[in-house]
């Protein structure tokens, strides 16, 4: 399953990035700072599951939910 990651600070975002998801069968298939980058790249990767932080600049995580659930 792939699996995409959302989050603005970059401590977070490498920390989950490094966890070990493989041992569940995930794949990270990109990461993203805010939800318009990853709007962009969710398009076109098609995760399974995203992974996304609720307060970000740009365009925070509710906006990211409402588009994908469209």
């Amino acid at each position: 399953m792939k699996l995409y990651i959302v989050e603005d600070e970059n401590l977070n975002r490498e920390f989950l990035l490094d966890l070990p998801w493989s041992e569940i069968g995930a794949e990270i298939c990109g990461s993203a700072e805010n939800g318009q980058e990853a709007w962009e790249e969710i398009t076109r990767f098609r995760p399974d599951i995203v992974l996304s932080d609720i307060r970000m600049p740009v365009r925070d995580g509710i906006w990211l939910a409402e588009k994908i659930s469209m």
